[in-house]
């Protein structure tokens, strides 16, 4: 749960002013997201869209499974909207829809086998470039072939290409909807979003 305050009160708090979700689902709040009269409520497991726009307060507008982050640096807001990354895909939403930027651009197996063990991507925007950047672990070029993939004891894909840093990325064009793969196109430096 999170109390926000009453519509145009911003620094007024009481407790009519909490909005309780999914509160015995045992998952935490990773990110609060505000775009536009939404608020986006992270967790690690679930997404939950929050109108917040009018004065009856706030209310759940959706609740998306499997959209959740494991960290903070997982989520961007840019000028179009939100994005985030989960080893389930890189997502979008606009204020109106969610769209997986990886659907029928890049295998689920090879991008989950970029992320690496930590199953978790870091996410940029490059406002100058209208350019979303997927940080990863594992070096996809690392093998001899792009698409050789092995499994290991538990069922997890890798490519064999540990870097130890997240210096490898993948970055999708909002100009042109296209994607570019990169190695060492960063220093393991630390990185904001």
């Amino acid at each position: 749960s999170f109390i926000s305050p009453p519509i145009r009160t911003s620094s007024i708090l009481s407790p009519s002013s909490e909005l309780t979700i999914a509160t015995s689902d045992g998952d935490e709040i990773i990110e609060l997201v505000g775009f536009g009269s939404e608020l986006l409520q992270f967790k690690r497991n679930k997404m939950f869209i929050i109108f917040c726009g009018d004065a009856s307060g706030e209310q759940v507008k959706s609740t998306h499974p499997y959209m959740g982050i494991y960290s903070k640096d997982a989520v961007v807001k840019f000028e179009g909207g939100v994005a985030w990354v989960n080893p389930n895909g890189i997502y979008v939403y606009d204020g109106e829809q969610i769209y997986n930027l990886l659907h029928k651009k890049i295998d689920l197996h090879f991008f989950r086998a970029c992320l690496g063990p930590s199953k978790a991507g870091s996410i940029g925007y490059l406002s100058d470039r209208k350019q979303i950047v997927v940080y990863f672990e594992q070096n996809p070029y690392a093998s001899k072939r792009i698409d050789s993939l092995y499994m290991d004891m538990d069922g997890d894909a890798s490519t064999g290409g540990l870097s130890g840093e997240r210096a490898h990325c993948i970055i999708y064009d909002l100009e042109t909807d296209t994607w570019a793969f990169g190695t060492d196109k960063t220093s393991s430096e630390i990185k904001t979003n």
